[in-house]
Protein backbone atom coordinates (compact mmCIF):
# COMPACT_ATOMS: atom_id res chain seq x y z
CA UNK A 1 0.00 0.00 0.00
CA UNK A 2 0.90 3.65 -0.18
CA UNK A 3 0.12 6.72 1.39
CA UNK A 4 -0.34 9.93 -0.72
CA UNK A 5 -1.02 13.17 0.98
CA UNK A 6 -1.38 16.93 0.20
CA UNK A 7 -1.92 19.77 2.41
CA UNK A 8 -3.06 23.39 1.72
CA UNK A 9 -4.34 26.86 3.32
CA UNK A 10 -6.14 30.16 1.79
CA UNK A 11 -6.95 32.98 3.34
CA UNK A 12 -10.10 32.55 2.30
CA UNK A 13 -12.42 35.94 0.59
CA UNK A 14 -12.82 38.00 4.07
CA UNK A 15 -10.10 37.62 6.46
CA UNK A 16 -6.97 40.01 6.62
CA UNK A 17 -4.71 37.02 7.78
CA UNK A 18 -4.43 33.38 8.31
CA UNK A 19 -5.00 32.05 11.94
CA UNK A 20 -4.66 28.82 10.95
CA UNK A 21 -1.91 26.21 11.05
CA UNK A 22 -1.00 22.70 10.01
CA UNK A 23 1.18 19.83 10.01
CA UNK A 24 1.72 17.26 7.57
CA UNK A 25 4.60 14.77 8.27
CA UNK A 26 4.04 11.56 6.15
CA UNK A 27 7.35 9.66 7.66
CA UNK A 28 5.37 10.20 11.42
CA UNK A 29 1.75 9.52 10.01
CA UNK A 30 0.85 12.84 11.49
CA UNK A 31 -1.38 15.07 9.89
CA UNK A 32 -2.89 18.22 11.58
CA UNK A 33 -5.05 20.90 11.40
CA UNK A 34 -5.59 23.87 14.13
CA UNK A 35 -7.85 26.88 13.82
CA UNK A 36 -6.80 29.72 15.63
CA UNK A 37 -9.14 32.72 17.94
CA UNK A 38 -8.65 35.23 19.68
CA UNK A 39 -7.98 37.89 17.13
CA UNK A 40 -5.73 38.46 14.26
CA UNK A 41 -2.64 38.07 15.43
CA UNK A 42 -2.99 36.18 18.40
CA UNK A 43 -5.01 33.45 16.76
CA UNK A 44 -1.81 33.07 14.19
CA UNK A 45 -0.07 32.96 17.23
CA UNK A 46 -2.08 30.12 19.06
CA UNK A 47 -2.77 27.91 16.32
CA UNK A 48 0.86 27.84 15.42
CA UNK A 49 2.01 27.31 18.49
CA UNK A 50 -0.15 24.08 19.19
CA UNK A 51 0.49 22.47 15.78
CA UNK A 52 4.44 23.38 16.71
CA UNK A 53 3.57 21.58 19.78
CA UNK A 54 2.22 18.85 18.93
CA UNK A 55 4.45 17.77 15.92
CA UNK A 56 7.28 18.51 18.45
CA UNK A 57 5.86 16.05 20.88
CA UNK A 58 5.05 13.25 18.36
CA UNK A 59 8.27 13.12 16.91
CA UNK A 60 10.20 13.12 20.43
CA UNK A 61 7.98 10.07 21.15
CA UNK A 62 8.59 8.34 18.03
CA UNK A 63 8.56 4.63 18.77
CA UNK A 64 8.75 4.66 22.44
CA UNK A 65 7.31 2.82 24.67
CA UNK A 66 5.32 3.05 28.17
CA UNK A 67 8.49 2.81 29.93
CA UNK A 68 8.78 6.03 28.21
CA UNK A 69 8.86 9.58 30.69
CA UNK A 70 5.56 10.44 30.18
CA UNK A 71 4.58 14.11 30.72
CA UNK A 72 1.54 12.98 32.18
CA UNK A 73 0.74 9.79 34.19
CA UNK A 74 0.77 6.81 30.86
CA UNK A 75 -3.03 4.87 30.87
CA UNK A 76 -2.74 1.44 29.24
CA UNK A 77 -6.38 1.48 27.80
CA UNK A 78 -5.28 4.52 25.94
CA UNK A 79 -2.45 2.62 24.18
CA UNK A 80 0.92 4.01 23.22
CA UNK A 81 -1.13 6.85 20.34
CA UNK A 82 -3.60 7.11 22.64
CA UNK A 83 -1.50 8.26 25.47
CA UNK A 84 0.87 10.40 22.35
CA UNK A 85 -1.78 12.23 21.46
CA UNK A 86 -3.38 12.90 24.52
CA UNK A 87 -0.04 14.71 25.77
CA UNK A 88 0.66 15.89 22.69
CA UNK A 89 -2.71 18.40 22.63
CA UNK A 90 -2.17 19.16 26.50
CA UNK A 91 1.39 20.02 26.22
CA UNK A 92 0.25 22.41 23.64
CA UNK A 93 -2.54 24.06 25.51
CA UNK A 94 0.30 24.60 28.27
CA UNK A 95 2.57 26.39 25.77
CA UNK A 96 -0.43 28.36 24.79
CA UNK A 97 -0.91 29.40 28.52
CA UNK A 98 2.82 29.82 29.46
CA UNK A 99 2.90 32.20 25.58
CA UNK A 100 0.22 34.24 26.63
CA UNK A 101 1.93 34.29 30.85
CA UNK A 102 5.19 36.12 28.73
CA UNK A 103 3.26 37.88 26.25
CA UNK A 104 -0.12 39.18 27.96
CA UNK A 105 -1.65 41.15 24.69
CA UNK A 106 -2.16 37.51 23.53
CA UNK A 107 -4.43 36.40 26.53
CA UNK A 108 -7.45 35.60 25.45
CA UNK A 109 -6.25 33.61 22.49
CA UNK A 110 -7.05 29.99 21.90
CA UNK A 111 -7.30 26.94 19.09
CA UNK A 112 -9.24 24.43 17.95
CA UNK A 113 -7.18 21.29 16.82
CA UNK A 114 -7.80 18.17 15.18
CA UNK A 115 -4.90 15.50 14.44
CA UNK A 116 -4.45 12.26 12.50
CA UNK A 117 -1.76 9.90 13.93
CA UNK A 118 -1.68 6.30 11.67
CA UNK A 119 0.03 3.32 14.11
CA UNK A 120 4.38 2.97 13.01
CA UNK A 121 3.30 -0.28 12.49
CA UNK A 122 1.13 0.44 10.05
CA UNK A 123 3.38 2.67 8.32
CA UNK A 124 6.42 0.35 8.03
CA UNK A 125 4.50 -1.91 5.54
CA UNK A 126 3.44 1.42 3.45
CA UNK A 127 5.45 3.84 1.47
CA UNK A 128 4.48 7.74 1.74
CA UNK A 129 5.31 10.19 -0.65
CA UNK A 130 5.25 14.41 -0.17
CA UNK A 131 6.71 16.80 1.50
CA UNK A 132 8.27 15.67 4.67
CA UNK A 133 10.57 18.11 5.41
CA UNK A 134 8.83 19.42 8.64
CA UNK A 135 9.91 22.04 10.73
CA UNK A 136 13.22 22.58 13.50
CA UNK A 137 11.69 21.31 16.77
CA UNK A 138 9.99 23.53 19.32
CA UNK A 139 12.28 23.48 22.66
CA UNK A 140 10.33 21.65 24.92
CA UNK A 141 10.31 19.92 28.55
CA UNK A 142 8.39 16.83 28.20
CA UNK A 143 9.07 16.03 31.76
CA UNK A 144 6.07 15.41 34.30
CA UNK A 145 7.31 18.60 36.25
CA UNK A 146 4.03 19.71 34.89
CA UNK A 147 1.16 18.83 36.95
CA UNK A 148 -0.44 15.75 36.51
CA UNK A 149 -4.42 15.56 34.38
CA UNK A 150 -6.68 13.75 36.13
CA UNK A 151 -8.76 11.18 35.05
CA UNK A 152 -12.05 13.50 34.51
CA UNK A 153 -9.97 15.88 32.43
CA UNK A 154 -10.73 13.52 29.40
CA UNK A 155 -14.30 13.46 27.80
CA UNK A 156 -16.36 10.20 28.07
CA UNK A 157 -18.82 9.66 25.76
CA UNK A 158 -22.18 9.47 27.03
CA UNK A 159 -23.58 6.31 25.17
CA UNK A 160 -20.85 4.09 24.41
CA UNK A 161 -17.58 3.91 26.78
CA UNK A 162 -16.37 -0.06 24.92
CA UNK A 163 -12.99 1.03 23.63
CA UNK A 164 -9.38 -0.63 23.18
CA UNK A 165 -5.87 -0.52 23.63
CA UNK A 166 -4.48 -0.22 20.25
CA UNK A 167 -1.09 -1.57 20.57
CA UNK A 168 -0.78 -4.69 19.04
CA UNK A 169 -1.71 -8.00 21.01
CA UNK A 170 -4.15 -5.77 23.38
CA UNK A 171 -7.09 -7.33 24.52
CA UNK A 172 -10.30 -4.94 24.26
CA UNK A 173 -10.82 -3.01 27.18
CA UNK A 174 -13.33 -0.89 29.02
CA UNK A 175 -12.36 2.76 28.46
CA UNK A 176 -13.66 5.04 31.49
CA UNK A 177 -11.18 7.64 30.56
CA UNK A 178 -11.56 9.55 26.86
CA UNK A 179 -14.39 9.56 23.78
CA UNK A 180 -14.62 7.53 21.42
CA UNK A 181 -17.25 7.80 17.98
CA UNK A 182 -19.67 4.74 18.07
CA UNK A 183 -19.01 3.90 14.39
CA UNK A 184 -15.67 3.00 14.91
CA UNK A 185 -15.94 1.66 18.08
CA UNK A 186 -15.35 -2.63 17.46
CA UNK A 187 -13.13 -4.56 19.01
CA UNK A 188 -9.58 -5.18 16.96
CA UNK A 189 -6.47 -6.73 16.94
CA UNK A 190 -3.98 -4.69 14.64
CA UNK A 191 -1.48 -7.25 14.90
CA UNK A 192 0.25 -7.21 11.11
CA UNK A 193 -1.55 -10.85 10.97
CA UNK A 194 -4.99 -9.36 11.26
CA UNK A 195 -5.00 -5.98 9.62
CA UNK A 196 -2.91 -7.07 6.29
CA UNK A 197 -4.51 -4.41 3.98
CA UNK A 198 -5.50 -2.03 6.79
CA UNK A 199 -3.92 0.32 8.88
CA UNK A 200 -4.78 1.33 11.83
CA UNK A 201 -4.99 4.84 13.22
CA UNK A 202 -6.07 7.68 15.69
CA UNK A 203 -8.10 10.97 15.65
CA UNK A 204 -8.12 13.14 18.54
CA UNK A 205 -9.88 16.74 18.19
CA UNK A 206 -10.60 19.56 20.27
CA UNK A 207 -13.13 21.85 18.99
CA UNK A 208 -15.05 22.20 15.39
CA UNK A 209 -12.21 21.47 12.95
CA UNK A 210 -12.82 18.12 12.11
CA UNK A 211 -12.33 14.91 10.27
CA UNK A 212 -13.84 12.72 7.21
CA UNK A 213 -13.75 9.10 5.86
CA UNK A 214 -14.75 8.92 2.63
CA UNK A 215 -15.05 5.16 1.68
CA UNK A 216 -17.20 2.91 -1.19
CA UNK A 217 -18.44 6.68 -2.46
CA UNK A 218 -19.62 7.59 1.39
CA UNK A 219 -18.31 10.76 3.03
CA UNK A 220 -18.46 9.87 7.38
CA UNK A 221 -17.66 12.31 10.27
CA UNK A 222 -15.24 11.17 12.06
CA UNK A 223 -15.76 13.77 14.13
CA UNK A 224 -18.74 15.75 15.46
CA UNK A 225 -18.07 19.24 16.73
CA UNK A 226 -17.31 20.39 20.54
CA UNK A 227 -19.68 23.42 19.51
CA UNK A 228 -22.96 25.27 21.21
CA UNK A 229 -24.69 24.46 17.92
CA UNK A 230 -24.14 20.53 18.06
CA UNK A 231 -25.09 20.40 21.60
CA UNK A 232 -28.37 21.53 20.39
CA UNK A 233 -28.64 19.70 17.15
CA UNK A 234 -28.03 16.43 19.64
CA UNK A 235 -30.65 16.87 21.58
CA UNK A 236 -33.21 18.04 19.00
CA UNK A 237 -33.11 21.41 19.99
CA UNK A 238 -31.68 22.81 16.35
CA UNK A 239 -31.77 20.91 12.80
CA UNK A 240 -28.34 20.67 10.98
CA UNK A 241 -29.72 23.43 8.33
CA UNK A 242 -31.21 25.82 11.61
CA UNK A 243 -26.95 25.66 12.88
CA UNK A 244 -25.49 26.54 9.56
CA UNK A 245 -27.12 29.45 10.21
CA UNK A 246 -27.74 30.55 14.06
CA UNK A 247 -25.56 33.38 15.07
CA UNK A 248 -23.71 31.07 17.82
CA UNK A 249 -22.43 28.56 15.16
CA UNK A 250 -19.14 29.80 15.85
CA UNK A 251 -19.47 29.15 19.53
CA UNK A 252 -16.72 26.32 21.00
CA UNK A 253 -17.02 24.19 23.79
CA UNK A 254 -13.75 23.11 23.90
CA UNK A 255 -10.80 24.71 22.68
CA UNK A 256 -6.67 24.67 23.56
CA UNK A 257 -7.07 27.60 25.45
CA UNK A 258 -4.71 28.02 28.27
CA UNK A 259 -6.96 27.51 30.59
CA UNK A 260 -6.94 23.96 32.56
CA UNK A 261 -5.79 20.94 30.67
CA UNK A 262 -8.32 20.35 27.45
CA UNK A 263 -10.41 17.60 27.31
CA UNK A 264 -9.05 15.71 24.53
CA UNK A 265 -11.76 13.47 21.88
CA UNK A 266 -10.13 10.30 20.67
CA UNK A 267 -11.85 8.16 17.59
CA UNK A 268 -10.12 4.93 16.18
CA UNK A 269 -10.18 4.57 12.55
CA UNK A 270 -9.16 1.59 10.07
CA UNK A 271 -7.82 2.82 7.34
CA UNK A 272 -7.57 0.61 3.76
CA UNK A 273 -7.00 0.86 0.83
CA UNK A 274 -8.91 2.96 -1.56
CA UNK A 275 -9.72 5.38 1.87
CA UNK A 276 -9.82 8.95 1.85
CA UNK A 277 -9.47 11.22 5.06
CA UNK A 278 -10.25 14.51 4.92
CA UNK A 279 -9.23 17.07 7.78
CA UNK A 280 -9.93 20.22 7.79
CA UNK A 281 -10.57 24.09 9.19
CA UNK A 282 -14.07 25.09 9.43
CA UNK A 283 -13.08 27.70 7.07
CA UNK A 284 -14.34 24.42 4.48
CA UNK A 285 -16.91 23.27 6.06
CA UNK A 286 -18.93 26.21 7.32
CA UNK A 287 -19.73 27.51 3.52
CA UNK A 288 -19.54 24.03 2.18
CA UNK A 289 -22.45 21.42 3.05
CA UNK A 290 -21.20 17.77 3.65
CA UNK A 291 -23.24 16.70 0.72
CA UNK A 292 -21.27 19.34 -1.06
CA UNK A 293 -17.76 18.19 -0.23
CA UNK A 294 -18.96 14.70 -0.76
CA UNK A 295 -19.83 15.75 -4.64
CA UNK A 296 -16.06 17.21 -5.32
CA UNK A 297 -14.57 13.86 -3.82
CA UNK A 298 -16.74 11.94 -5.82
CA UNK A 299 -15.37 13.44 -8.69
CA UNK A 300 -11.86 13.88 -8.34
CA UNK A 301 -9.82 10.78 -8.78
CA UNK A 302 -7.74 9.06 -6.50
CA UNK A 303 -4.10 10.07 -6.44
CA UNK A 304 -4.39 13.27 -7.19
CA UNK A 305 -4.85 14.99 -3.09
CA UNK A 306 -3.39 18.10 -4.26
CA UNK A 307 -6.11 18.40 -7.20
CA UNK A 308 -8.80 17.60 -4.36
CA UNK A 309 -7.47 19.96 -2.17
CA UNK A 310 -7.09 22.80 -4.63
CA UNK A 311 -11.05 22.24 -5.60
CA UNK A 312 -12.07 22.40 -2.00
CA UNK A 313 -10.52 25.55 -1.16
CA UNK A 314 -11.68 26.56 -4.57
CA UNK A 315 -15.82 25.69 -3.71
CA UNK A 316 -14.91 27.37 -0.36
CA UNK A 317 -14.40 30.91 -2.21
CA UNK A 318 -16.95 30.66 -4.26
CA UNK A 319 -19.43 29.76 -1.46
CA UNK A 320 -18.35 33.53 0.29
CA UNK A 321 -15.00 32.14 1.47
CA UNK A 322 -15.97 33.50 5.39
CA UNK A 323 -12.91 32.05 6.75
CA UNK A 324 -9.65 30.80 6.61
CA UNK A 325 -9.61 27.70 4.71
CA UNK A 326 -7.32 24.57 5.80
CA UNK A 327 -7.29 21.29 4.43
CA UNK A 328 -5.19 18.03 4.29
CA UNK A 329 -6.19 14.85 2.61
CA UNK A 330 -4.51 11.44 3.17
CA UNK A 331 -5.33 8.76 0.29
CA UNK A 332 -4.51 5.00 0.70
CA UNK A 333 -3.81 3.21 -2.86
Amino acid sequence: MQIVSAALTDLGRRRPANEDSHVSRPALGLYAVCDGMGGHAAGEVASRVATDAIESFVQHTDGVNREFTWPLPFRPELGLDGNRLVAAFTLANRAIRQRAIDEPALRGMATTGVCLLISQAGLKSCSTTDDDRGRPDVAQDFSPASPPVAAQDFAVAQDFAAAQDFSPGSPPVVAQGFAVAQDFVVAQDFSPASQRGALPALVAHVGDSRAYLWRDGELEPITHDHSWVEEQISVGVLSEEEARTHPWRNLVTRALAGAEDPNVELTPVTMERGDRILICSDGLTSPLTNSAISEILARTPMGRPEELCQALVDAANNAGGPDNITVIVIEVT
